[in-house]
């Protein structure tokens, strides 16, 4: 049986910061977090028992009396975290076949690397039992397992819980829990302070210490896989150098200002907001706009391996096809393909170009090794390559004449391409308001 994560209320003037971030005050502000939002946020989903993934770490017991394991839920329910971490360059531990079964088993707590092992615990002090780590979860030497589990991706992080942000780790041995810098305190005597019975403390701590600062400046905040992971997940714990940090649909809060009004960042937020929003849709096409947004952001992060920038954006993608009922195609959709092509590489004065990532389209943004932008303006008049264009307002100005989805080499990891045949340029033609080349038939192909 799980126990509730239950504490305080939290106190409205905030807390000291502790020095051990493993300290009881710590860990009761993020049950308090935890808690308040299962109990008085409507739109996060932070409380409900979900069918667990294919395969989860059972941290039980939670007195630390015992060693997690590898659990295989067979469409058992519960709930569960999930762990954001970087991966590195040092070895890490991962399941493999050959372990497969004695993971199972057990998993010695002392074994596991350092922000593995403190994931355990704060899950266990959470009072939850089951924690999803990738590396541990998905057989790594299975290409097919891999390719299952992460076409799971979206329904894995937007069904926990909580997930858990490996902030200030650098990898996987880093751990999750740094000692802090213990800022002095002014102590202000009762005569100053007029207080009836005694006096009071006031800390100072840098006031650039925010979450924001933390994920530019931290290398987890500009990794591509962990963009899809905190994008879907209902809520988040930070663990950064210097203090926790929580983020929800409703809110975001810390250490420093336990209790905040500052919201939930919009842009995680927007797809939600679109959805609701079902005139804006039609007017516009808003939820496409949104895709444009997301894709922009998750251009700019860093991939270990270029050929996972599509699966690693693909979790995000399966919870757009579901809210909006579109058709997915290499990066693009295809009701919105006459704005999804107008994309260009950002390339700032000095920049290096590169060829294209390999078995990628050329004509999708998959295809770009860095940032891309669109080249037109999201809302209002359309512009391609500075070049002022007939405004598109909906899908039905513009019409394909042929979209063919083919499969590609089963070793690759573009699964679908897709071949615009027999399409003459005049569907750019009417984009654009004059000829855009001289060939008579455009083929849009890898």
């Amino acid at each position: 049986m799980e126990t509730k994560a239950r504490q305080p209320q939290i106190s409205p003037l905030g807390y000291a910061l502790a020095t051990l971030p493993y300290s009881d005050s710590c860990v009761g502000l993020l049950r308090a977090w935890l808690g308040h939002c299962e109990e008085n946020h409507s739109l996060c989903t932070t409380n409900r028992y979900v069918v667990l993934p294919t395969r989860v770490i059972d941290v039980w017991p939670e007195d630390g009396s015992g060693h997690p394991r590898l659990f295989v839920s067979q469409g058992m329910r519960g709930r569960y975290t999930t762990l954001s971490h970087r991966w590195g360059n040092t070895p890490m531990m991962k399941t493999t076949m050959s372990n497969f079964q004695a993971f199972q088993a057990t998993i010695s707590l002392h074994s596991l690397p350092a922000t593995f092992r403190d994931a355990v615990l704060v899950t266990r002090k959470l009072g939850l039992r089951y924690l999803w780590i990738d590396s541990l979860c998905i057989i790594q030497d299975s290409p097919e397992d891999r390719r299952r589990e992460i076409s799971r991706m979206s329904k894995i992080y937007e069904s926990g819980c909580l997930n858990i942000s490996a902030l200030g780790a650098s990898d996987s041995h880093s751990g999750l829990f740094f000692r802090r810098r213990n800022e002095e305190a002014i102590n202000i005597p009762e005569a100053i302070a007029g207080c009836a019975h005694r006096g009071f403390a006031i800390g100072f701590r840098p006031c650039s210490t925010t979450l924001q600062l933390c994920m530019e400046n931290n290398e987890l905040g500009s990794r591509g896989w962990v963009f899809q992971e905190q994008f879907l997940a209902p809520a988040i714990v930070h663990f950064g150098h210097g203090m926790m940090f929580w983020e929800c649909k409703s809110c975001r809060a810390s250490e420093a200002n336990p209790v905040s009004p500052v919201p939930y960042d919009p842009l995680k937020n927007l797809l939600d907001e679109v959805a609701r929003e079902q005139s804006l849709l039609i007017e516009c096409q808003a939820h496409y706009v949104a895709w444009y947004v997301v894709v922009e952001m998750f251009s700019d992060k860093e991939l270990t391996l270029a050929s996972d920038k599509l699966p690693a954006i693909s979790g995000l993608a399966q919870r757009f096809q579901r809210t909006f009922d579109t058709t997915f195609v290499a990066g693009l959709w295809y009701e919105d393909l006459h704005r999804g092509l107008l994309w260009s590489r950002y390339e700032p004065f000095g920049y290096r170009k590169r060829k294209r990532i390999p078995n990628t389209p050329s004509w999708s943004w998959i295809s770009a090794y860095h940032r891309i932008t669109h080249t037109f303006e999201l809302i209002g008049e359309v512009r391609w390559q500075n070049h002022p264009v007939q405004r598109v307002e909906l899908a039905s100005d513009v019409i394909v004449l042929d979209v063919k989805i083919s499969k590609t080499n089963v070793s690759s990891p573009m699964k679908e391409c897709v071949g615009f045949s027999n399409s003459r340029a005049k569907l750019f033609e009417r984009l654009i308001g004059g000829p855009m080349c001289s060939y008579n038939q455009m083929v849009l192909d890898i």
